[in-house]
This record gives structure tokens, C-alpha cells and sequence, in this order.
């Protein structure tokens, strides 16, 4: 079987796509029950050390993302950083994580591979009017991530090979992500990391607003602990401030304003987005403030009103605004200036956390 679609990624790579197309094949005949186990093999007989990596038992594990993962571990393999897979972490509703061991700079060392699943790889593309930008999550995370990067640099990230998007040829895009960090230790103790994640919040506020990022999903559980002790945000699904998805969910902004954001004209949907992000950033603050476990902390996510009663659990955004400007405003404005003196009140009440 032939590939339907074109990797939007564009590595530098002699011989990368004629090989993934080789290896695609396989695993697609395989999942479909096309060829054997001594067929399957007998596939890889060429390049033997490939097989290594997709073994019939790891092809189990890595099914609901193994377009990306195909493409990550032939890449580091041709680039000779001799990847080896260990087992799988996690997986959540975007993601799948792996533990696999590389060569990094003549030295073995386990990591974290994080790999987009199959179905976010498959979003089409399409044009946003009036605007140069494809409405696509990963490839608006992709340009997202290259800013964030900068700050809490990844081992190695997707983001920074060469991607393409327009094509000549009729076949959909596939844009994958992927990325390969040290391993990071979960979060179970909320008196420990309290006032470590307050911090942290905080000072990813700051570098969000001056990059002109978007974030609205503040909470604990998003965030894992490096060998140093930091807190680290792990699920970095920046916003697309040109098709702004629903946003509310675990983001506790209610009613969801993403209908409303997406009618506006771009200055002014940045101006509440990022009001937004710092209203949620808000909310999670008191959550994590007045929660005694995680258990207490997750119920926030459907119940702030617990912590704070001046807050409606179905109308958390104007809850906020009324409380920090003392009823001077009660929902969000649409004047920029308006909008900025809210702002400038909130982040004064999150200082003060």
C-alpha cells in the first residue's frame, strides 16, 4: 500500500521518505491483518535494525500514534542517535508518551518521547479567510512552541525540523508533532509543589503576554518535576488565536467564549484572549490556594464556587471580573482600554497569591 497523504515535516535526510513510505506499508498491512508475522519480518530483512523498533509487540503499544512515531524514531535513527524503545508511559487525549533511550552527544540517556495520536495528525488543513494562517492544531502549536521553546527547551522538538504545508500534489497533509524530553516525575503532593506552582504560573504569565502566546489550560496536573526540583509545564497545546477551539472544559471559563472571540477582528480577540488567560490562570490559583489534596483540587474544575462563593460555577469569567474590579465592570468589555484596566487588576490579585 502506498501513503494517501504527504508528512508536512521535511527532514534533511537521505533516503528518509522513500523508508518511512517502506515502513508505513508494513504497519498498515500488519494493523489490518494483511501479512503475517513471518511476512512482516521478512519486510524488514533489508534494514535489520529497524526491526528492532517495530517489533510486532511494540507496534501494539504504539498503534494510536504510529504515523508519528514512525516518523520520529526513523529520523533519529538515520541521524545515528541509535534510538532504542523501552515502554510506554502514558497516554492521554492528544498524546501518547513513550520511555525510549537515545544517543545524545556520545552518551546514552532515557527520555520521554511525546507523540501526537493518529486522528490530530489527519486534521485537514484549511485557508482562514482574511488571514495567512491554516486552521490546524499542531501546525499553529508548532509556531506557538517555537517561542515557548526558547524558555524550557526540549531535547529534541519536531517544531524545529522544516515543515511544509502547501503542496502540489491532490494528497492530504499529515502534520505530526513529536518531541523527546528528559523524564519528569508526576505531581501527587499539593503541600509540597503549592507554592512552587504558583511561582510558576506566575512567571509563565509573564512570558506568554510578552511572546504573544496563548494559554488557557492552568492546572496541576499539566505540570511534572525535572531531576532539578522545577515544576515543568508538560502539556503545552497553545491556542490559535485565528480559530480559537472550546475553551472552556477544565479550563473552568464558563459559558465558553470561543463563539463570541471568533466573530471579532483579530486585535481585539487578543486583547480578551489573553484576559482570558490570565482569568484562568486566576481561578486555578485559588483552587490550588484553598485545596487540601488533588482530590479536593480536581472537584474545582466543576465546582470553584466551593473555594470562593462569589464565584459562579456557570459563570466563572464574569464571576472574576465582578470580583476584582468590586462590581466597576460585571462581563468582559469590548473596548481594548477597558480590557487592559481589568487586566492590569487581575494580574495585581494573582501578584498578590
Amino acid at each position: 500500500m502506498n501513503m494517501d497523504f504527504i508528512l508536512a515535516i521535511q527532514p534533511n535526510i537521505k533516503d528518509f521518505e522513500k523508508i518511512y513510505e517502506m515502513i508505513y506499508s508494513t504497519c498498515y498491512k500488519y494493523y489490518n491483518n494483511k501479512i503475517n508475522l513471518v511476512q512482516f519480518k521478512h519486510l524488514f530483512d533489508n534494514i535489520e535494525n529497524l526491526y528492532l523498533l517495530f517489533n510486532p509487540v511494540i507496534l501494539e503499544e504504539i498503534k494510536n500514534c504510529y504515523i508519528t512515531y514512525i516518523e520520529s524514531m526513523l529520523i533519529l535513527y538515520l541521524e545515528n542517535k541509535h534510538p532504542k524503545y523501552v515502554k510506554r508511559l502514558s497516554s492521554g487525549t492528544f498524546n501518547s508518551v513513550y520511555q525510549i533511550s537515545v544517543k545524545i552527544n556520545e552518551k546514552y540517556i532515557d527520555c520521554a518521547l511525546r507523540l501526537s495520536k493518529n486522528e490530530i495528525c489527519k486534521i485537514n488543513f484549511e485557508k482562514i479567510k482574511k488571514q495567512n494562517w491554516y486552521d490546524n492544531l499542531l501546525y499553529y502549536n508548532d509556531i506557538s512552541l517555537k517561542k515557548y521553546l526558547k524558555f524550557y527547551p526540549n531535547i529534541l522538538d519536531s517544531s524545529l525540523y522544516y515543515h511544509y504545508v502547501n503542496s502540489k500534489s491532490k494528497s492530504k497533509i499529515y502534520y505530526t508533532h513529536w518531541s523527546i524530553s528528559e523524564i519528569y516525575s508526576s505531581l501527587y503532593n499539593i503541600d509540597k509543589y503549592r507554592n512552587k506552582y504558583i511561582h510558576t504560573v506566575k512567571k509563565l504569565l509573564k512570558i506568554f503576554e510578552t511572546n504573544g502566546l496563548l494559554y488557557f489550560d492552568w492546572k496541576i496536573n499539566n505540570f511534572m518535576v525535572n531531576n532539578k526540583n522545577e515544576l515543568i509545564l508538560v502539556d503545552t497545546d497553545f491556542e490559535n488565536i485565528y480559530s480559537l477551539m472550546a475553551i472552556c472544559s477544565t479550563h473552568r471559563l464558563t459559558p465558553d467564549p470561543s463563539d463570541n472571540l471568533n466573530k471579532m477582528e483579530s486585535i481585539l480577540k487578543m486583547a480578551q484572549s489573553n484576559l482570558l488567560m490570565y482569568i484562568s490562570a486566576y481561578l486555578s490559583l485559588i483552587a490550588i490556594t484553598k485545596s487540601k489534596n488533588l482530590s479536593e483540587y480536581y472537584s474545582s474544575f466543576k465546582f470553584i464556587n466551593k473555594f470562593d462563593k462569589m464565584i459562579n460555577n456557570e459563570s466563572t469569567i464574569n464571576s472574576v471580573i465582578s470580583l476584582v474590579t468590586e462590581n466597576e465592570y460585571n462581563e468582559l468589555p469590548n473596548v481594548k482600554s477597558d480590557i487592559n484596566k481589568i487586566l492590569n487588576m487581575i494580574k495585581n490579585k494573582i501578584n498578590n497569591f
